[in-house]
């Protein structure tokens, strides 16, 4: 009754704060609770279907939304993954299931964020990130002291005779990953950020994460932290780089003085140092050989590769995921899904570094670095097939493109203005 007797301009105004609010519940509660994600995707996808209502996209609109190259190559990218359902057989079900809730899940937030969101917008959501990292990293170290965290009664792993803390993740590779997102991120705020009593808590949070970071035992996390700083140092902003450095002479001296650290991190180059992940890669491989183009279909991965033995292929594995992002992907749905999704990233990532160059901010920055962080170790495991770290990915994916794309409000939903 109250939103019937308001303009549509106010109406129109009212939706965007509420998906506004909804993005920062989203952003906190996204290392956290995967209910509150759900249940904060379905409300702004209410929000934006009222203002679909409000403000119908004329052709024009749309025309010149998806014009720009990243939103074009990300349409390309959802509709050639649906092509594999061809290929599912009589899993089409699973499949279809797979491609409009897994995946459109996140097609869909990358649009809805340009939608609703500009650019002081995005400083915030990352700001709300970084807050509810600290609580993520007191849980892990209390994991760590306890043996299990005080919220969702997670208990940390047993791996070679330690421990590694996950938090509230499933595992504590996808607890590595999002930890060494998040440090690219903090440091990017931390150089931005006058006031020192800011500063000295960014500093603060950023010792919590690298602290967790060891405690992860988590190989592919330490490789990607050392991987992506030392790029860093080399490509990224002299203030930046000098932070990157020191945390990375740091990690390096910690890494290879303390018995328990080393010792895990040398097993990398012993037999047996990849767990397996290169006979399942190989698997993978011909799994995409069979049917290079479409592959054999989206969401259905871990039914040929199962152990069970009413699998509905011949291949074998202890493994339900492949343990590499783009290896799955070109399983899953061959080259025609592979390569629109390398060209989304290539569009992405090309545009902000171009943008970097130009005008320094440290926030765009980290970001950067923090997004190439999580695609570099999306090569060791399967990120994007986990709810929190896959929405952490689109939700840093549409983050950037709102910075690429200077119309940061030529959301589906709008009438183009910025």
């Amino acid at each position: 009754m109250i939103l019937s007797n308001m303009p549509k301009e106010k109406i129109a105004n009212f939706i965007d704060k509420c998906a506004f609010s909804l993005f920062l519940i989203l952003a906190f509660f996204l290392p956290i609770s995967n209910a509150t994600i759900e249940i904060s995707f379905c409300l702004i996808y209410l929000c934006f279907l009222i203002r679909i209502v409000l403000e119908k996209p004329t052709s024009n609109n749309i025309r010149k939304f998806f014009k720009n190259r990243i939103n074009l190559s990300l349409l390309v990218f959802f509709i050639f993954i649906g092509l594999s359902l061809f290929k599912s057989g009589p899993l089409i079900k699973k499949s279809f299931i797979a491609w409009i809730f897994k995946w459109g899940e996140g097609f869909l937030l990358f649009y809805f964020a340009q939608t609703f969101l500009k650019q002081k917008h995005v400083k915030i959501l990352l700001a709300i990130l970084i807050l509810s990292t600290l609580l993520i990293c007191i849980y892990g170290i209390y994991q760590q002291i306890k043996g299990v965290d005080f919220i969702n009664g997670y208990k940390s792993i047993k791996i070679n005779g330690l421990f590694g803390v996950r938090a509230t993740f499933p595992h504590y590779n996808d607890f590595g990953a999002f930890l060494t997102v998040m440090f690219f991120v903090c440091a990017g705020f931390l150089k931005e950020i006058k006031n020192n009593k800011i500063k000295a808590l960014l500093f603060l949070i950023i010792l919590f994460i690298v602290a967790n970071i060891f405690l992860t035992y988590s190989r592919g996390t330490w490789v990607t932290f050392l991987i992506i700083s030392l790029l860093a140092v080399f490509f990224s902003e002299r203030n930046y780089k000098i932070f990157c450095l020191v945390f990375l002479i740091f990690f390096i001296l910690t890494l290879t003085n303390i018995y328990l650290t080393k010792e895990r991190f040398l097993l990398i180059f012993k037999e047996g140092g990849d767990t397996g992940r290169l006979g399942v890669w190989k698997m993978a491989i011909d799994m995409a050989k069979d049917s290079p183009f479409l592959g054999k279909g989206i969401g259905l991965f871990m039914d040929y590769f199962s152990r069970n033995p009413t699998s509905c292929s011949g291949y074998q594995s202890y493994y339900q995921y492949t343990h590499n992002c783009y290896l799955q992907i070109l399983a899953e749905t061959g080259l025609l899904g592979l390569l629109p999704f390398l060209w989304f990233l290539g569009e992405l990532l090309f545009g902000i570094y171009n943008r970097m160059k130009k005008k320094i901010d440290y926030i765009i920055t980290g970001l950067f670095w923090g997004f190439l962080a999580f695609l570099f170790h999306s090569f060791f495991d399967t990120h994007l097939y986990s709810l929190k770290l896959s929405i952490l990915f689109w939700l840093l994916a549409s983050f950037l493109a709102i910075y690429v794309i200077k119309d940061s409000r030529g959301g589906l939903a709008n009438s183009g203005d910025s």
